[in-house]
């Protein structure tokens, strides 16, 4: 079970890539303050890897959280590693949208399109 206050879980299995769910409102400068480093929770190597980002706990996402998740994206990109978003809540999905988003980041319906995702080579 999740901690009420917390903003962030780490989760994954062997077989599959590792995931990180965001929960309640998304801000940068709150996953920061909170310790979301995916180097300290994930390894040295995240970056060169596929990560999962499970929304379906999110509720709010503002310009810091969307200029964090596009800060990841980066480092992702020169690591040869990618992120996948995923289940994003309608509300969220209508702040994506209008951002373009979609047109950046790669985001799946559920985390079985996620992972099929994580496994292409683009």
């Amino acid at each position: 079970m999740a901690d009420a206050n917390a903003l962030f879980e780490v989760s994954g299995s062997e077989d599959g890539p590792p995931q990180l769910r965001l929960l309640g409102k998304v801000t940068g400068d709150d996953l920061r303050a909170a310790g979301c480093d995916l180097v300290k929770l994930f390894g040295v190597d995240i970056y060169s890897r596929p990560l999962l980002i499970d929304m379906s706990g999110t509720d709010f996402l503002d310009s810091s959280g969307i200029g964090w998740l596009l800060e990841q994206h980066k480092r992702f990109r020169t690591g040869k590693g990618k992120i996948i978003l995923h289940s994003v809540p309608p509300m969220v999905s209508k702040v994506m949208q209008l951002m373009s988003l979609h047109r950046v980041l790669p985001i799946a319906d559920d985390e079985q399109a996620a992972s099929l995702l994580a496994e292409s080579r683009d």
